[in-house]
C-alpha cells in the first residue's frame, strides 16, 4: 500500500513538470496589457484561434516584446493560412527533433515552400528571425506585384541585404509594413508582437503606409488603407473598404485615379485629390482637401478646421456638403463653387471663396470671405452674421436669403422669394413679428395687387391664424382690416382670371398636343424644336396660367432633357465599348426621373447599381453621372410615401365630400367649398402637386361644372 501511494505521487509529480516545460515554449494573451500598441491585433489573432501550434495547443504566455524564433514565425503563419500538408524533408535536418514542439510546423513550412534551412542539414527554428527574413518570407506567400525599387524610400534602405531587397520593397509597396519614423530596421529581430501585425495587415488586406514615396499598384483591388505620414503619392488603386488619413500628417498626400468604394476620413494634413473617386462619405477634419475638376466626391462632412477646395463647376460633382456639429465655435473653409451646404454647427465661422448654390443651416453661424450664396434656408430663430475682414458683424434679415460677400462683410443681398421658399413654422411668433415680417404686404397699394401676390397674401392669413389668440387681439386692427381687403382683392382677380387662364391652357394643349403625345423613348432630335417654342410659349404666360400646365411643361422638360442624353450616350469618343453597352442594358432605368419613378421601380434601379459595381475601373470612371442618377432614384422612391403620400392623404381626407362629387351632381352651393379646395391644394408642396394633379384637375373640372349652371 505504501509503495502504491509513492507510484501515484511521483505520477503527479511527473504530469505537473511535462505541464510547465510544455508552458515555457508556447504562450497566451495573460501578459498582453491593453495599452500595449498591439493589443488590438494579438486579441483578434487569439479569438480566431491563430495563437496555437500546429498540433492544436494553446500557447501559455505571449511575450509580445521578446523576439519572435523561426519556428514561431512558421507557426503563425501556417494557422493563418490554414496549412496543414507535412513533407518528409523534415527529417533531414539534424536540429528538428521528432518529439520538439515545432517538428511537424517546420514540416508544413517546407510542404507549403516558403522556408528554406539555413545550412544542407540546419534549420535553427530556435533562432530569431530578422524583420528583412520575415518581409521576405511574406512576400513569397502572397500574390503581390513584385516590386524592386520601393526600398530606397526607407532611411536605413542602405542597411537592408542585397538578397532582401525585392522582399522589401515588395512588401513597402503593398502596405504590409510600415517601420518607424520613415525606419524599417531590417537586421533587427523581429519581436512576436511585431509579426503578428505585420501578417494581420496581409491576412485582414488592411495595408498601412508610413514610408514617402510614390505607390502604384496597377489598379490592384486592395480592403482597407492607413496613412501615416507626408509626401506620399498614390497612384492607379482601387480600395474596396474606407481609406484612414492618420492625425499629425503635416504635410501632402496625393491620391491619383484612386478608387474608394466606400469612406475617406482625413484627419490631417493636405490631400490632393486628382482623377479619383469617394463613392461613401468623405470626413474633413484639421485638414484641406482639394477636389480636381476630374474627381468625384459625393457626400462631404466638414469637421472643425476643415478646408475643402473644388476646381468643378458642374453642381452635381460634389452633392452634398455637411458641417458637423463637432465644428462648434471653430472655423471651417470653402473654395470653389458647391451646390448644397448643410451646417449642423452651433456658431461655426464658415469661410467662403467662390459661389453656394443652397446654404441651409439648423444652428447660429458666421460667414466671412469673399463670393455669393443663391438661397439661404434657415430653421425658425437662427442667426447668420456676416464678418468683414476687420472682424465687424452685421446680422442677416430673416428674410435675406440671397447675398453676396466680400472684405467689407455683405455687399449685396435680396429678399427671400416668398414662392419658391419652404414654409415657415409661426407658432411662437408674437404680433410684433407678424407686423414686422408682413409689413411689404399689408402695406401694398391694393389696387396695385395682383395674382402674383397671392402666396405673400396667403401666408400673411397663415401666420395670423397661427398667432396665440392674445397675440392676434395685440395686432393693429388698421392691419388686420387691410389683410381682409387684400384677400377679397385676390378673389375677385382670381374668379376674373380662372376662365381667361383656362382658356389659354386649352388652347396651348391643343397647339401642341403631337409634342404632348410624345415620350421619353420615341422623342427624337427632329422634335427639339418643336418642343422648345412650346416651352417658349409656356414661359409668356401669366403665372396663373402656368400653375394650369405645369404637368405639361415638366413632361417637355422631360424631353429635352432625353434629347441631351441621346447625344451623350452616342458620343463615341467619352464611352468606351463596355460603358456604352450598360447604357443600352439600363435605358429604361436611367430614363427616370426623381419626379417620375414609383417605388415600383425600386429593383430595377438597384439591379442597374449592382451592374453598375460590376463594371471596370474605367467604366465606372465614365459613368459617374449614371451612378449619381440612381442613388438620386433611390432616394427618391424611399422618401416618396414617406414625405408625400401623407400630405396628399390629409388634403384627401379634409375634402373628401368635394373631391367624390361627379360633375354631374355638382350643385351651385358647392363653388365655395371647391374653391376653397383649390386654395387648399396650391398650399401643398410642389412635389405632392405634382403627384396628386388628377385631383386639381377634378376640383377645375367641378368648378367648370358650376360655372355652367
Amino acid at each position: 500500500m505504501k509503495i502504491k501511494n509513492n507510484g501515484l505521487r511521483f505520477l503527479r509529480i511527473l504530469t505537473l513538470a511535462l505541464a510547465l516545460t510544455f508552458a515555457i515554449a508556447l504562450f497566451t494573451m495573460g501578459d498582453v496589457e491593453a495599452k500595449h500598441w498591439a493589443n488590438d491585433e494579438i486579441n483578434e489573432w487569439k479569438n480566431q484561434g491563430l495563437l496555437k501550434n500546429t498540433n492544436g495547443d494553446t500557447l501559455p504566455t505571449f511575450r509580445p516584446d521578446e523576439k519572435c524564433t523561426r519556428a514561431e514565425f512558421m507557426a503563425f503563419i501556417n494557422n493563418m493560412n490554414d496549412y496543414t500538408r507535412t513533407s518528409d524533408d523534415v527529417k533531414k535536418y539534424k536540429d528538428v527533433k521528432a518529439n520538439d514542439w515545432f517538428y511537424n510546423t517546420v514540416a508544413v513550412a517546407l510542404e507549403a515552400g516558403y522556408i528554406n534551412g539555413t545550412g544542407a542539414d540546419t534549420m535553427d527554428p530556435n533562432g530569431n528571425i530578422t524583420r528583412e527574413q520575415a518581409m521576405t518570407i511574406l512576400t513569397r506567400i502572397s500574390d503581390a506585384k513584385t516590386n524592386k525599387s520601393a526600398y530606397v524610400n526607407a532611411k536605413d534602405a542602405t542597411t537592408i541585404s542585397a538578397w532582401a531587397r525585392e522582399g522589401v520593397s515588395t512588401c513597402i509597396n503593398e502596405g504590409f509594413i510600415a517601420g518607424y519614423k520613415g525606419k524599417i530596421n531590417p537586421l533587427a529581430n523581429i519581436t512576436r508582437a511585431e509579426a503578428v501585425v505585420m501578417l494581420n495587415r496581409y491576412l485582414t488586406d488592411t495595408r498601412t503606409f508610413a514610408i514617402p514615396g510614390t505607390y502604384d499598384l496597377n489598379d490592384e483591388k486592395i480592403g482597407d488603407m492607413i496613412v501615416l505620414t507626408k509626401d506620399i503619392n498614390f497612384k492607379n488603386i482601387r480600395v474596396k473598404n474606407s481609406v484612414l488619413i492618420n492625425k499629425d500628417i503635416d504635410g501632402t498626400v496625393t491620391f491619383d485615379k484612386v478608387d474608394i468604394d466606400k469612406d475617406l476620413n482625413v484627419n490631417s494634413g493636405k490631400l490632393l485629390f486628382y482623377d479619383s473617386n469617394v463613392y461613401g462619405k468623405l470626413e474633413l477634419s484639421n485638414a484641406s482637401l482639394l477636389v480636381d475638376k476630374n474627381a468625384s466626391v459625393y457626400d462631404v462632412i466638414l469637421k472643425a478646421g476643415a478646408t475643402l477646395e473644388s476646381e468643378l463647376a458642374e453642381d452635381d460633382i460634389i452633392r452634398d456638403i455637411k458641417i458637423d456639429s463637432s465644428a462648434k465655435n471653430k472655423n471651417v473653409e470653402l473654395k470653389g463653387d458647391f451646390n448644397k451646404v448643410e451646417n449642423e454647427a452651433e456658431d461655426v465661422a464658415l469661410k467662403i471663396n467662390g459661389k453656394i448654390e443652397e446654404l441651409k443651416t439648423y444652428e447660429d453661424m458666421a460667414l466671412k470671405g469673399r463670393g455669393s450664396i443663391d438661397e439661404i434656408d434657415r430653421s425658425r430663430n437662427v442667426k447668420i452674421e456676416v464678418l468683414d475682414s476687420r472682424g465687424h458683424s452685421e446680422e442677416l434679415d430673416r428674410y435675406v436669403d440671397k447675398i453676396s460677400i466680400d472684405d467689407d462683410g455683405l455687399a449685396n443681398k435680396d429678399r427671400k422669394n416668398r414662392r419658391d421658399r419652404d414654409e415657415l413654422d409661426y407658432s411662437s411668433r408674437d404680433a410684433r413679428d407678424f407686423e414686422r415680417d408682413f409689413k411689404y404686404i399689408l402695406e401694398k397699394d391694393i389696387l396695385k395687387i395682383d395674382i402674383d401676390d397671392q402666396d405673400d397674401i396667403e401666408d400673411a392669413r397663415k401666420a395670423y391664424d397661427s398667432l396665440p389668440s392674445r397675440e392676434r387681439r395685440r395686432v393693429d386692427d388698421d392691419l388686420y382690416e387691410k389683410l381682409e381687403a387684400l384677400e377679397e382683392r385676390l378673389e375677385a382677380l382670381l374668379d376674373s382670371e380662372s376662365e381667361k387662364d383656362r382658356k389659354n391652357a386649352k388652347d396651348f394643349k391643343e397647339e401642341y398636343k403631337d409634342v404632348l403625345k410624345l415620350t421619353v423613348f420615341s422623342v427624337d432630335k427632329d422634335d427639339k424644336d418643336r418642343i422648345e417654342r412650346a416651352i417658349y410659349k409656356y414661359e409668356n404666360y401669366p403665372k396663373s396660367t402656368r400653375k394650369l400646365l405645369e404637368l405639361q411643361k415638366w413632361h417637355l422638360d422631360n424631353l429635352l432633357k432625353k434629347l441631351e442624353n441621346k447625344r451623350d450616350n452616342r458620343d463615341n469618343d467619352r464611352y468606351s465599348r463596355e460603358a456604352r453597352g450598360y447604357l443600352d442594358d439600363y435605358e429604361d432605368v436611367l430614363d427616370l426621373t426623381k419626379r417620375n419613378v414609383r417605388a415600383s421601380d425600386r429593383r430595377d434601379v438597384e439591379k442597374a447599381i449592382k451592374a453598375y459595381e460590376d463594371l471596370s475601373i474605367e467604366a465606372r470612371r465614365e459613368l459617374d453621372r449614371e451612378r449619381e442618377h440612381l442613388k438620386d432614384l433611390i432616394v427618391e422612391i424611399s422618401k416618396e410615401d414617406k414625405d408625400y403620400d401623407e400630405e396628399i392623404r390629409k388634403f384627401r381626407r379634409d375634402y373628401r365630400n368635394i373631391l367624390e362629387l361627379r360633375e354631374r351632381e355638382v350643385r351651385r352651393y358647392d363653388e365655395d367649398d371647391i374653391r376653397e379646395a383649390l386654395r387648399e391644394f396650391n398650399r401643398m408642396s410642389d412635389e405632392a402637386q405634382r403627384k396628386n394633379f388628377e385631383d386639381k384637375e377634378h376640383l377645375y373640372n367641378l368648378l367648370d361644372a358650376v360655372n355652367e349652371l
